[in-house]
């Protein structure tokens, strides 16, 4: 991406970003998150999520975050294919809930890319602190 824009002769600062395969494993850090979305915030069926230190080594987040919403949901037959099909509203909800400040902050993916965003803040001359710390 940098080498793109280097080569289309922009000067701007940026940030590349491309968390797809981190976007789902950040999301399986909140456990009581996933069960709210899943619309069963009591349940206390097994989801199988990976500890937060392995996370990011996790094979197919995206299918492991599926079937813990599916587990969480508790349903079975025609309403858990319902209920799974439901799926990228339910991804979408939950990283428009994901806490910048929570468990994520403490993976290295996450730094990386709190790192680059605040790094082009800087060379824009915005207090990088500020944005991501919030007020």
């Amino acid at each position: 991406i940098r080498q793109a824009i280097e080569a289309c002769g922009l000067s701007i600062p940026t940030v590349p970003v491309i968390p797809v395969q981190e976007t789902e494993a950040w999301l399986l850090l909140d456990e009581a998150e996933i069960r709210r979305v899943a619309r069963r915030p009591g349940g206390r069926d097994d989801l199988h999520l990976p500890r937060p230190s392995a996370v990011e080594r996790t094979s197919n987040p995206k299918e492991v975050l599926e079937r813990a919403l599916a587990e969480a949901s508790g349903l079975s037959g025609r309403r858990l294919a319902k209920h799974k099909r439901e799926f990228s509203g339910q991804r979408a909800v939950l990283l428009q809930r994901l806490d910048p400040l929570g468990p994520v902050r403490q993976l290295p993916s996450w730094q990386r890319l709190e790192h680059d965003i605040q790094d082009a803040l800087g060379r824009l001359g915005i207090a990088p602190r500020a944005i991501v710390a919030g007020p």
